[in-house]
Formats: C-alpha cells, structure tokens, sequence
C-alpha cells in the first residue's frame, strides 16, 4: 500500500485514508512515518511545520527532555507487528508547545508510525487507551478479512478445478462453452473448435493395474494434451477418461489437425506399466452460426463415437 495519499499527506497503515485525512485535517491531529530508529520520514504539516530544514530529522529532537525519554523508552518496547501503545508528547519549536496525547506502533518490517491529537484534558490518556485498543481490533478484523479473502478466493479456485488433474472442471467448461455459443451468436462470423477426447480402454487400465495407476494416466494424459495446444485454448476434465478442448478462432480443418496432433502426442508417450502407449478417440465439430452450447457439445460427442465404432485412436470430424 502507498504510504502517501492524492493529498501528500501519510496514510496511517490501520487508520486508512479517510481517517488519516479527518484527524489530520479536521482534528488537527498529527500522522507521522518514521524510520526504525525514529527518524521522522513523512509527516503532516502540523508536525512539519516544526522540523527545522532540511529534514529528516529523529523526532525526540523536536520533543522537550522528559517527552523525549518516554518517546524512546517507548520504541525501545514496541515490538514488530504488535499493537498499538499509548503515549503522551510535547512538540517544541515553531511556536507554543504541542500538547499530544497518541499512539505509536511499529511495522513487521520495523518502520514506526504514530497517530496523535492535541490534549484535551485529563482523560485524554484513556482516551488513548480505548483508541489502541479499538485500533487493535480494527488491525485484527482487517488480518481476518484479507485470511478470508483469500479463502474465498481458494474456494472459488477449487470450484473451478478438477482436483485429480488439476484442469478445469465440467462445471467451468460448461460456462465455456456457453460463452462460445454466446460470443458466435454476436459474431456469426467467427469459428470455435469443440474437441471431445475419450481415452481408449481405460475401464481396463483401472480393472488390470488399479484406480491409483488409473488416476496417474489420467493425470499424465491431462498434462500430454494440456502441452500440445496454445494458450487461448481452453481444455478441461468432462468427467472420467473424457477431456474438452476448446479452439477460438479455428476452422474445421484446424481443429481436424490439433485433434490428430494431440492423438499422436497421447500414443506416442509410453505410460507405467501399459503394454504399448496410451491411445484415445477424438470427435471434432466447429461452431455454427446461432447454435447452442448443447448443440456443439452434442455433435462433437457423436463423432467421438463414430471414433470409437470405427476401430478407436483415431479422429473424426462433424460437419
């Protein structure tokens, strides 16, 4: 995050934006970034306007001598990533004393920040109090937003994706193929290539080696076929031995072609314990023009089993 917002002046990291700016502004507050060792190295005005130039310069210099000893035993304790602790200043130079009552507290990467207002009166301490740990619960709310964003994101990951191969589940592939049907009904001119691949004979692999040996196939002819095409094309898992390629942008004669590459890539690439190499059936049909996502899917599957009738490991084309 940019320490510095569209008006110059620091962000405090747990206050945000809009809050640094209403304490700063309209509260006559102070926000400071400091190095480390407290050497102040962006501040507000309020605080700048008592920096003698030019800057930087540690802020226990511009404290009087007892502000300045409890502003260094302070950073002294606090400790990376902890919470906020409360703290009161006295700002000399540049006119009358700075009375501030705030809080301070230091970055995992070791940076300090403070937050402070005038003092108001004698409960401005537990004002501080409350405000630290209000800031607290704010910076621990914040850490388990951003845990949660990211577990949404993982879960919406994993919604999308087949867990044994790693692809793109049916589910997504289905939203695919919709959107094909829907991009070629805007565009009637433009073709898309719907690819169904089934693998030859997997029920034996499973029945003769074991569904472990048959998962490793499944993964290994996943990563053969996902190698073979680029990267606008889209490939995901139907479900069991059977896989959907997706061509943008290609003809029938393309997608007749990708088919047989990948058909070579598959029975070229020996696989554990299989007599021979791993062979597998395509059907190859290309979008028409206002047709659905059932429509395509439909016509590439019945070549698919035109392959399969017709002696397998080899492709055939819906026109």
């Amino acid at each position: 995050m940019d320490d510095l917002d569209s008006q110059g002046g620091p962000v405090h990291p747990i206050a945000g934006p809009i809050v640094s700016r209403f304490l700063a502004g309209s509260c006559g507050g102070v926000i400071a970034r400091l190095d480390a060792d407290g050497i102040v190295l962006e501040a507000g005005d309020r605080l700048a306007s008592r920096m003698p130039d030019p800057g930087p310069v540690p802020l226990a210099e511009l404290m009087t001598g007892p502000s300045a000893r409890r502003w260094r035993s302070l950073i002294d304790r606090l400790r990376p990533g902890g919470r906020p602790r409360p703290i009161r200043l006295r700002i000399r130079g540049g006119g009358p004393t700075l009375r501030l009552i705030g809080l301070a507290h230091r970055e995992p990467d070791g940076r300090l920040w403070l937050l402070a207002m005038p003092e108001v009166d004698a409960d401005a301490l537990g004002s501080a109090r409350e405000l630290a740990r209000e800031l607290s619960l704010l910076k621990r709310h914040l850490a388990r937003s951003d845990r949660m964003g990211r577990l949404v994101e993982k879960a919406r990951r994993e919604a999308r994706t087949d867990p044994l191969t790693g692809l793109a589940n049916r589910r997504q592939g289905i939203r695919w193929l919709k959107q094909a049907a829907r991009e070629g009904r805007l565009q009637p001119t433009r073709s898309c290539c719907c690819i169904v691949v089934d693998l030859d004979e997997f029920k034996a692999i499973n029945d003769t080696f074991g569904h472990p040996e048959g998962d490793r196939v499944l993964r290994a002819a996943a990563r053969t076929l996902g190698e073979q095409i680029r990267p606008v094309d889209r490939i995901f898992r139907f479900g069991g031995e059977e896989f959907v390629v997706l061509l943008p942008e290609t003809g029938l004669d393309g997608g007749r072609a990708v088919a047989d590459r990948l058909r070579v890539a598959l029975s070229g690439r020996p696989l554990g314990p299989l007599d021979g190499s791993l062979t597998a059936s395509f059907g190859v049909a290309c979008l028409r023009a206002g047709e659905s996502a059932a429509s395509l899917f439909k016509r590439a599957d019945l070549a698919l089993v035109r392959a399969k009738n017709l002696g397998r490991d080899r492709v055939e084309v819906e026109p």
